[in-house]
Order: C-alpha cells, then structure tokens, then sequence
C-alpha cells in the first residue's frame, strides 16, 4: 500500500512537473484560442508571414488530439515537427528550440498532457497555407538543412544556473524564435542569435548583452523585473507577443528561473545595430512646460500630431509625457517602445493597443484601429501622433503613412514570400525553356522577376490598392509587385516600374493547313516616370521594351486574317517599344504628347474589348490596321498628339504620326530612324464618356477619321497609278445596360465596332464588332469576366471583282466568335479560356471553318 502511495505522489509530482515546463514553454498562448477556449483544444491562428498557421488541438482527445500518441510520439512531434500520421509541422511551432529538451523533460510533459489535462473532442480550424507553403512535406528538407537534433548538453565551465538559464532561453522559453533575425528560407540567422526579429507588425528587440543595441544597459534586477511583471520604469513595457509571453509564462517561473535566464543572457554574445547611436530607453526628455502644444519645430504634421495627442493621449501619459505618478500609465520618457531606431513597436502599440495581465494587475491601453471604443484613427493621424512622440520624447526622426499601413497591413513580407509568389511565371519560364524558346524569356523576364524579387528586401513601407473603386469597363490588375519595398521607394521617387507576361496557347480542330497546337509569348518591361519628382518638371515620361516570340495558329492553321491569340505579331522580336512625354495643361484639360510610340495607344480603343484572346476585339480595329498605315502595339512610330478634356466627359483628340512599316520587320525591333518612311499619319477623335464611377450606368463613344499620306495601290486594279492617299472612319460605342441593385462592380456591358476604309485602296472596306461582357456573374467572384464578341471583316468588292476577272480564288469576308471567361486567380494573374469559331477564314469559302481553343495566362509583375 506505502509502495502505491509512493507510485501516486510520484505520479502527482511527474504531472506536476510537466505543467511547470509546459509553462515555461509556453504552450497555451498558442493552442488555447483567446476566444474563451477550452485549454489547449487548439484554434489560434498564428499570424505568420506566409499565411495563416492555426494551432492543433493537444488535449488527450482520441478523436481529434493527441490521445493516440506514444510517447514516441509526441517525442517526435515537439522535438523534430513531425505529426504521428507522418505530416510535418511549420516551425511556428517551435520545434527547432523544444529539440533541445531532455528525455526527462519529454517524459513529464507527455504524462501531463495524457494525465492532467481534459480532454476536448473538438476538431480544431485546419491550415491552409497557399501554395506551394501547403506542402509539409518540403519541411522534410527544411529540416534536414536547418534543424538542430542535438539535445540540450551542460557546459562543464559554466555554473548550474548559467546552464539552466540556457536551457530555458535556447529550449523551453524558445526565446530565439523571436528575437533572432531570420534568413531567405526563414531560419533564424547563424552569428545573429538574439540581435533582434520581426514578428510582422511588431519587433522582437535585441536581447544581447550589447550596451546600447541590447540589454547591456540594464541591471539585472531590471531584467528580472521586467520578465516578472511586463514592465520597468524609465525602460519598457512588454506589449505584443511579449506581453503574452509574459502574462503566460514568464510571470509564472520560479523566481529561480528568472535569476538563471538573466545571467544567461548577460553572456549571449553583443550583436551592434549600426543605427542605433544610445540606447532605446536612453532618449527623451519630458517636455518644458505642460500645454495643449508642447511642440517642438513648426511643421504642420508635427503640430497635428501634437494636437491629436493632447486630446488622446496625455489624459493617460500627461501633456509632458511624464505618465502617471503611481507609474500605471507609463512615461514615455526613456522609454524603448518610443526610443527603438524602428517605429514599428510604437505604431502597433497604437493600432492594437495593450492588454497584459499579470497575477491581477490588469494593465490597458486602449486601440485606435476600426472599432476603437475612443477613436478611430486613419493612417495620417497615427503617422502624425507618432511622429509627435518620436520628436518630442525620442529620436526625432518622422513617421510616414507608409510605415503605418504597413504595419497595419501585418507587417512587411518576407522575401520567401514575395518569391513564391512567383511560383506560376517561374514554371511558365521552365516550360518554356524546356519547350527550346526560353532564353529570350529568361533574358528578359526572367532577369525583371529576379530583380522584383530581390528588391523586396530593401526596407520601405507597404502601400495598399484596398479601398480604391474599381473600373466598371475593364479588370485592372494590381501588380504581384505592389507592394515591394522596393517598387514603394520608387514610386516616392516618381518612378512606376512595369512588368508584364503574356502566353497564349490554342488548339484547331481543322484548317486548311491542318491542325496542332501553338503557342505565343509576350513580355514587356518598362517604366511610368512623373517628371515633376524624379526631375523638378511637370509631365509623364514613358519607357517601355517588349518581345514577342512563338507561333500563331492563323499562320500555322487556320489561314484567318483575325488572330487567334492576341499578343502576336506587330513586330514578333526583341524591340524597343516606347519613349513618350506627356504634359498636362490649363487645368489638366490640354494634353500634349509627343515621341516614340504606337499611335494606337491613343487612338480607336475600347477597354472592353481586351476582355478576349483574339487581335479582332483586343486591340484595336483590324480594319484600319489592314487597310492603312494605323500602327498598333508594340511597333512605335514618332508622333505627336493633342487633346482636350472637357470636365463634362467630351473629348477631342488629334495628332501626326510617321509611316514606316519596315519598323514591324523581325530584324528592325530597335529601328528608331526615319529610314522606310512612307508617309504620315494624320488621325482625328472625338469621344464622350460618361459614368465611370461605378455607381451608374457607364458608357464610352468614340468616331474617328485618319488620313495616311502614303502612296497606295489601287487595290482592284494593281496596274493603275498608285493612289496619293488612304484613308477611313470608325465608330466606337460601349455601355453599361444591368447592375444588380447596389452593385458598382458588377454588371453587363455591350459594345461594338463599326469601321470603313478607303474604296480604292482599302484591302478590307468595313469590319463590324459586337459583343457584350458579364463582370460578376458568380456573386463571390466580382473580378471574373465572361465575354462573348462576334466580328466580321468584309473584304473590299474591287479587289473581289479583280480576283473573279482574274480567275483567282475570290475573297468576301470572315467571321469569328469568340465565347470566353476570365477567371482572376489572383490579383495580378488572369487566366482566360475561350472557345472559337472561325468562318471562311482568311474570306475564302474553300477554306474550312475552324473551331478552337485557347488559354492565355497574363501575369502583371
């Protein structure tokens, strides 16, 4: 009976010791929802910076815990973040510092999770991380390069209580999870160990023993404290993580084990932040005289800020920025949340606010994000108010609105997260290369997405397109590199940078040269500058380079005169594409452009129609293009244009522009010379737009006229004297004609297309488009498009006429419909199948008609 008492109280004592690692390890903060969860059932998303990891429920549960686990394997799991059905874990649970756990300390806690905790049949929320994150097992080789399986050894020349303090910093208390820098494959970073770590919208500070960058400055009785209570007059107060790190754990620890991570950590060698001149808690100075204002300098933001901390802020913190007497509210004098060289912590501090309770005494500070119960504050009041304080009571340096979004925005991307984005264009690039024709990609594109990628790592702040009204004619897509630091830092200099890459895939079921499969590519590279920041002077300048390569199915196929994927042709080379200035006068109602550049950039468009896969809607009309000089994208031309706004939605457009179709050879792509001019280009456009707010019914008409100077053949008489001139018309309408009730997004437009070409000389004397484009049809999928467009190109009766008395096969006309959806897979990537009818291709009745089927994949970078 003694002998079953003894095996009891042991038991008693095992379980008793689990509880005290387990919180020591912290496990609760993670797998016990915040939501009044039941302990450890799971359902806290841990808010990482590849998505969303959700904490899995360790109750003993057989159902849906760990209730089915050996010890080995639970073993397995806490120390190398592999499940017991073989899945491995995200490091977010930190199994790279529990694999220094002794076997002794494996064994306690398991017996406490099987013996002393309840067990909760609940399934706990799944991760769903985007691809390719979703795969765990490429945690195997993760593992394999970065996890450390040694278990914790004691260092014989150290004392006991410098050992034990580095088993609970290094395992249990996983301290370097946070406060260590972390590398491209987020492993924490080697000879950096403590030196400080972003957790998204907040830092983790340096905790090495360096004087000014780390905790140097500190006494021990500080640090204790500090880890004790949350908080330390004239040094810090833990919010964030820490906060709960230390309302969890570290206020819960032997004052023993608290003595032993202090002396640990006064040996973790210093690591220097280069920015950092004195120490976080060293800087400030409580304002001279209390006031509404007490504001240093005159700069209105600073003044702004200082009026909205008097009204927010110093009821708490005082108008000096003393804080309370009993040290409740603290001082933001000496104080490293405002003194750190980063914002960050000082910026989440205000958008989340503070709530840390430590064995009742509750300290709060309450946000100033959507649904404060004080106020809500917009990005420029937080930057305005934070700027106050850092120039009033630390460094001084100013806070943007870039920086608060992109703290509110979670925090700045790592760069794994920014590259695996990539991940469709880079398998674009090896299909393409394995298909032979992925050089001139990987020369191109492949060189921008290895610079977009890589200048994300320059530290700028992040912008949002959130909130911004859509336009109701077209899908815009917002840039996979929107929101890149470096692209940000541009953009503040005045420089856009563009990325795009087209491919368009097809298949005929018959031709007249037979059927198969072709494929074109697209790529474009260029920059958007505003002159007025980047150089001192009003206007826009334009930069663009563009290739295109691969093969067409018209050509190789079908022999129709439309292509069936738009992005081919108009110059099939390596070529430099643009090189225009814009300049916007009298109120923005005159606008003069001039350089290298396609005229059809400017002229006869619709946003509508480039909802297609074919050159017959986007684009531009095919008639004018076949029966003149009209030059389309991405053949330039020198030009010039002028037009002028009306505020009332008119518009009335002209220009000139040079021939010279030897720029649309394969051999001419840099040709920028007048060489092979034939004549000039003289368009003419007046147009009315209405609506464009989304929140009626939207509408864009256009006629125009052009005049090419060229000598031209009599098209049904080769022999006669070449004609001095061409020319022609077009009419251009779209409208939006159904929204359901409350929407600006969605909705049905029609459109269509009606052109006329000179008589004489015109090969195709009028082309008709119609079609009309559903955005919305799925009520959850606003930003996908489903389109249908009919077109007809009506070749010229003289050159008909001429054909017959010549016994040629003779022309009438082609039509072809196409029937597509656009699916937004992602903001920056649209995918659009479509299904196709060609009939009498290329005008001839002996050609067969064709159906097919393409796919064109457009990535904006």
């Amino acid at each position: 009976m003694l002998a079953a008492v003894s095996q009891s109280v042991h038991a008693d004592e095992v379980v008793e010791r689990g509880r005290y690692l387990s919180v020591a390890a912290d496990c609760v903060a993670c797998h016990t929802s915040p939501r009044q969860g039941k302990p450890y059932a799971g359902g806290y998303a841990i808010a990482s910076p590849l998505g969303e990891i959700w904490a899995s429920n360790i109750t003993p549960s057989k159902s849906h815990g760990i209730g089915l686990y050996s010890e080995d394997d639970f073993a397995k799991a806490v120390r190398a973040g592999v499940r017991k059905d073989g899945a491995h874990l995200y490091p977010a649970m930190p199994y790279t510092s529990y694999a220094k756990l002794t076997d002794e300390d494996i064994h306690a806690l398991y017996t406490y999770f099987m013996k002393g905790v309840a067990p909760v049949d609940e399934e706990a929320h799944a991760t769903e991380l985007p691809f390719p994150f979703s795969i765990r097992q490429s945690m195997a080789v993760w593992n394999l390069l970065f996890l450390d399986k040694e278990t914790f050894k004691p260092d014989a020349g150290r004392s006991a209580q410098w050992n034990r303090g580095a088993y609970l910093v290094e395992g249990l208390a996983h301290c370097s999870s946070c406060h260590s820098p972390r590398g491209l494959m987020m492993q924490e970073v080697g000879g950096k160990a403590f030196a400080g770590g972003s957790l998204g919208d907040w830092y983790a500070p340096n905790i090495t023993s360096h004087p000014i960058s780390g905790i140097g400055g500190w006494s021990d009785a500080e640090l204790a404290q500090y880890l004790k209570t949350g908080r330390v007059a004239g040094k810090a107060q833990a919010g964030g993580g820490m906060a709960e790190a230390v309302s969890n754990s570290l206020s819960k620890l032997q004052d023993e084990d608290i003595a032993a991570i202090v002396a640990y950590l006064r040996t973790v060698p210093a690591v220097a932040d280069p920015d950092a001149t004195r120490a976080a808690f060293a800087w400030g100075d409580a304002a001279a005289t209390p006031g509404e204002q007490p504001v240093r300098g005159t700069d209105a933001a600073l003044a702004s800020g200082g009026v909205l901390y008097s009204g927010l802020c110093a009821s708490c913190h005082g108008s000096r920025g003393e804080g309370s007497k009993d040290g409740y509210y603290p001082s933001l004098v000496h104080n490293t949340t405002v003194g750190m060289t980063r914002p960050q912590n000082l910026i989440a501090t205000i958008i989340g606010g503070i709530d840390r309770d430590v064995h009742g005494d509750h300290a709060l500070m309450p946000h100033f994000s959507q649904g404060s119960f004080v106020q809500d504050l917009s990005d420029a009041d937080i930057a305005a108010v934070a700027t106050y304080v850092r120039t009033q009571f630390g460094p001084g340096d100013q806070v943007t609105e870039a920086q608060v979004a992109l703290t509110r925005a979670g925090g700045e991307k790592p760069l794994l997260a920014k590259i695996a984005r990539l991940w469709l264009p880079m398998l674009i690039v090896a299909v393409l290369a394995l298909e032979g024709r992925g050089m001139k990609l990987l020369s191109l594109s492949g060189i921008g997405l290895l610079l977009l990628a890589v200048s994300g790592t320059v530290s700028a702040a992040e912008s949002s397109t959130a909130g911004k009204p859509k336009p109701v004619d077209s899908i815009v897509q917002t840039p996979l590199s929107a929101d890149w630091a470096a692209r940000l830092w541009l953009q503040d200099r005045g420089v856009t940078p563009s990325a795009r890459i087209v491919i368009g895939s097809g298949v005929n079921s018959d031709g007249y040269k037979g059927s198969g499969w072709s494929t074109a590519e697209h790529i474009d590279l260029g920059a958007t500058i505003d002159t007025g920041k980047a150089f001192g002077f009003d206007g826009t300048l334009r930069v663009v380079f563009s290739d295109r390569f691969g093969n067409a199915i018209n050509e190789r196929s079908t022999g129709s005169y439309i292509q069936n994927q738009a992005f081919y042709g108009q110059g099939q080379n390596l070529r430099f594409n643009e090189l225009s200035y814009e300049r916007l006068l009298l109120d923005k109602r005159l606008s003069l452009k001039g350089g290298f550049y396609s005229m059809g950039n400017d002229f006869g468009g619709l946003p509508y129609t480039c909802n297609f896969n074919n050159n017959g809607q986007c684009g531009h009309p095919l008639g004018p293009i076949y029966s003149s000089g009209w030059l389309d994208n991405p053949t330039g031309q020198w030009g010039l244009r002028v037009k002028w706004n009306d505020p009332s939605g008119w518009y009335a457009q002209t220009g000139i522009y040079d021939v010279n179709p030897t720029r649309k050879q394969a051999n001419s792509g840099f040709r920028v010379s007048t060489k092979g001019k034939t004549g000039l280009f003289l368009p003419v456009e007046v147009g009315y737009s209405h609506g464009k707010s989304g929140e009626d019914y939207g509408g864009t008409y256009k006629v125009g006229y052009y005049l090419d100077t060229s000598n031209a053949d009599d098209i049904g008489d080769p022999a006669a004297p070449r004609a001095s001139h061409r020319g022609g018309s077009y009419v251009q309408a779209a409208q939006r004609v159904w929204k359901p009730e409350g929407e600006t997004v969605r909705g049905i437009s029609v459109f269509g297309v009606a052109t006329r070409a000179d008589a004489k000389t015109g090969l195709m004397r009028y082309s008709w488009e119609a079609g009309l484009s559903w955005r919305g049809v799925i009520a959850s999928r606003e930003d996908d498009v489903l389109s249908l467009a009919w077109n007809r190109l009506d070749i010229s009766d003289r050159l008909a006429r001429h054909q017959q008395l010549t016994g040629k096969d003779v022309q009438s006309n082609e039509q072809f419909v196409e029937l597509n959806y656009g699916v937004q897979v992602a903001p920056w990537l649209v995918l659009r199948p479509a299904v196709q009818y060609v009939a009498r291709p290329g005008a001839y009745a002996s050609r067969p008609d064709s159906w097919v089927f393409t796919l064109q994949a457009q990535a904006t970078l």
